[in-house]
């Protein structure tokens, strides 16, 4: 959250995180829906607020499984 607070004054519109932030890394952990708890404790869900709170669209990369 300290990048998002970092460059939201400087003009960034979007942040997206992408591939590794699910349990068993890139690329094993594809598929695995679950926050990564040594760097998204409470999950993804404050990451995404912070960003919108700060004026920012968020998105955030998944590999959907069929």
């Amino acid at each position: 959250m300290s990048l998002i607070n970092a460059y939201a004054p400087l003009g960034l519109e979007a942040l997206l995180t992408d591939a590794g932030w699910f349990t068993g890394g890139w690329p094993g952990g594809a598929g695995n829906w679950d926050a990564r708890k040594d760097a998204y404790p409470n999950g993804m869900g404050p990451v995404a607020k912070a960003a919108l709170d700060k004026g920012m669209i968020y998105g955030l990369w998944y590999e959907p499984n069929a």
